[in-house]
This record gives C-alpha cells, sequence and structure tokens, in this order.
C-alpha cells in the first residue's frame, strides 16, 4: 500500500480545489462567487485570499502575508483603480507583463522581521493566517514573551514541522536562513535560491519599490502611487473597508537580546537587501549565539 506524503496530500487538495472551483468562475455560472477571477494556477483567489497579484493601469502589487499588504489591496482597489486577477509570483506577474505591456512597476510590502514574526505569531495564536495553517504541532502559548520565544526558537529548529509545499526546515538549513527569507525568496525571486542569496542587488531585478509596513502605510502607499504618476483622487485614501489586524503589545516587549541576534543572523538576507536597521552590534550577536566561539 502506497503512503502519501504530507506535501502529496496538500497537492491533491490544491488539486480538487482547482478542478471544483475554477471551471464555474471562468465560464461565468450563477455561482455567488463569480465575479472573483481565478489565478493563474487555475485556484480561486478566495481560496488563499492573499494569493494573487493586484495590479492598476501602471503598476502590479504583489502581496505579502502580514506586511500590511490587506490594508494595501483595500486602498488600491478602492482608490486607485486595482483590481487581482494574477498569480502571485512574479514569474507570471513582472516578466510577461513587461512582454505583453509597456514595462509596469512592481511594487512589494515589506515588514521589518522583528515585527513581522511577532505578527506571524500573534496572528496564528488566533488561529488565522496561511502560515498557521502550514505550521504542525507547535504550541502558540500565552501572549507572553516566553511563548513567542519559544515559538521562534521552534520554526527556526530541525523539529519543526511545515504542512506546506514550501520545504522550510529543508530550505533554512541548506541555506542557514530564517522563515522571513524564505518567504522572500519563494514570494518575489521564483525560489531561485543560489542566484539571490550570492547577488548583490537582486532586488532591483524583480521588485521596483518596497512599500513598508506599518509606521506611516498610509503615506508608504502615496509615496509608492507618485511613482507611477497618481495622486489620491479624494485628498484622503485610506482604506473604509478592510484592516486586517492581530492584537498584540509591541513587538519589542517580546524580544530578548537572545531572540534578535537569532533573527539578525537567519534573516541577514533581508536585513542588507531591503535596508532595515539592526539593534543589536553583530559581533555582540555571534557571542551571544555561539558563547563566544
Amino acid at each position: 500500500m502506497t503512503v502519501l506524503s504530507r506535501t502529496h496530500v496538500h497537492k491533491l487538495v490544491l488539486g480538487l480545489f482547482a478542478a471544483i472551483w475554477a471551471p464555474s468562475n471562468v465560464s461565468g455560472s450563477s455561482n455567488s462567487k463569480k465575479s472573483i477571477k481565478p489565478c493563474q494556477n487555475g485556484l480561486p483567489a478566495y481560496v488563499y485570499p492573499n494569493s494573487c497579484a493586484l495590479q492598476g493601469e501602471d503598476y502590479v502589487f504583489v502581496p505579502m502575508h502580514k506586511t500590511g499588504s490587506s490594508y494595501i489591496s483595500a486602498v488600491l482597489k478602492e482608490h486607485y483603480g486595482g483590481f487581482t486577477c494574477l498569480r502571485n509570483t512574479l514569474d507570471n506577474c513582472h516578466l510577461k507583463i513587461t512582454d505583453r505591456h509597456d514595462k509596469k512597476y512592481v511594487f512589494g510590502s515589506t515588514r521589518d522581521p522583528y515585527s513581522s514574526y511577532v505578527s506571524l505569531w500573534s496572528y496564528g495564536r488566533l488561529g488565522k493566517g496561511g502560515f498557521h495553517e502550514q505550521v504542525v504541532g507547535v504550541d502558540y502559548g500565552k501572549d507572553d514573551p516566553e511563548s513567542f520565544q519559544k515559538w521562534l526558537r521552534w520554526v527556526h529548529g530541525k523539529e519543526a514541522v511545515f504542512d506546506s509545499h514550501i520545504e522550510y526546515v529543508k530550505l533554512m538549513q541548506q541555506w542557514s536562513i530564517g522563515v522571513e527569507t524564505v518567504r522572500y525568496v519563494n514570494k518575489y525571486f521564483q525560489n531561485r535560491y543560489k542566484r539571490v542569496l550570492h547577488a548583490k542587488n537582486a532586488t532591483s531585478r524583480t521588485v521596483d519599490h518596497w512599500i513598508r509596513c506599518c509606521d506611516d502605510l498610509d503615506g508608504e502607499i502615496n509615496k509608492a502611487m507618485g511613482m507611477v504618476n497618481l495622486s489620491c483622487p479624494k485628498g484622503d485614501c485610506r482604506a473604509t473597508k478592510h484592516k486586517n489586524e492581530s492584537p498584540h503589545r509591541g513587538w519589542r516587549e517580546y524580544y530578548n537580546n537572545e531572540s534578535l541576534c537569532l533573527v539578525q543572523e537567519r534573516d541577514h538576507w533581508v536585513f542588507d537587501t531591503i535596508g532595515y536597521d539592526r539593534l543589536i552590534d553583530l559581533h555582540e550577536c555571534s557571542n551571544l549565539l555561539r558563547g563566544g566561539r
């Protein structure tokens, strides 16, 4: 008897979703969800709400989960004529669009790794989010620093299990990277780890500008739209219908020096490529994580 792995089961389930939903949505049947266009991989956008990129006349926005992307998408749809139709990888979103149109400006959403991990963890504590669905057997614990730090160590440890087509543990061990780096390379760089992690200025070849979450997200959106000569038509272009937040304390309260260093070391590529400041000196982190070795 053949035993299917979690990966094979995951793929079979996705295929079943595609078989059930894609035909009715493409043909324009009376299904109540017929207005939602399917992604190019056959899956409808509502299977994974952030799985499809959003485009306007002069831009493409490729969202990253828990980086303010739901709010950014809501603003673009409400005020800048954005609509969702493209698959979330730039393989279909950037490279092929530039062949069919004048080059569109490609925006990605980003968040500093420190606060991003807190957001993933706190959203997962609510039983929500795609990342939460992929992590198997982890205890999210209470809303306190000890629980967060335990979770952070676990997802970067050798015993972590991910029920996902993305081989998180294998990739993190092979390249000595963190969860955030895996998410960025898979989302924005077509899984090309060797090319991306050892290249200089890799971001310039795929993402034209990063919209940064979360201190002044409205200002960041206005800045991005200005790059494609779009201005807010109403003077106030905040989203009125959607803002996807998870309640938690200020992210700094959840960290100690060791956990800060863990993030800095494992996601150094994100800090360097996008330009986030590190809170602790690299030499100090090396001594802390390796006991001075």
